[in-house]
């Protein structure tokens, strides 16, 4: 598995200690464009210019800017749609009217609102539902998201459990 520094971190005071590989893939899942710069210096610039958050203490070490800002986030509980449509989810019922041993499925949310599961023939539509963003796939109860033990994610409905790996 490979590490990846927190692309939500304040780097501005270890700039000097990350490598443009890492100013890369940062502002690569910032969602900045960087075809194009040539100087480590446009990569410094566009690190400090696309700072998603500011309440993070700013850092001498990238890997404890890194650190913090994950430990923030996993205090978040609102899904986003990048997330949601970044994740391979195991997909199971809470009790199959077939009764036990049904296995678990793969599913995936696309970001065109689409939903496919090894379970269904076609893809399905999704969209998030209410004031509290909740998910809800063609007519099916909507899924209510919660954080794991391990910062991952949990979609559920009195039917059935979405798991994230």
């Amino acid at each position: 598995m490979r590490l990846e520094l927190q692309h939500h971190a304040d780097y501005r005071r270890c700039l000097s200690s990350l490598a443009i590989k890492e100013m890369k893939s940062i502002l690569i899942r910032r969602n900045v464009d960087t075809r194009g710069f040539l100087e480590r210096q446009e990569y410094t610039k566009a690190i400090v210019e696309s700072e998603y958050y500011k309440k993070d203490p700013p850092n001498r070490s990238k890997w404890k800017a890194s650190y913090f800002s994950t430990e923030h986030d996993s205090r978040r509980t609102c899904i986003t749609k990048e997330e949601l449509c970044s994740i391979t989810w195991t997909f199971s019922f809470r009790e199959h009217p077939m009764g036990p041993g049904l296995q678990a499925t793969r599913a995936n949310f696309h970001p065109d609102f689409t939903y496919t599961s090894e379970m269904f023939d076609r893809p399905l539509n999704w969209q998030f539902y209410g004031p509290d963003n909740l998910i809800q796939v063609e007519q099916y109860p909507p899924l209510s998201a919660s954080r794991t033990p391990n910062w991952g994610w949990e979609l559920t409905n009195p039917y059935v459990v979405f798991k994230s790996p």
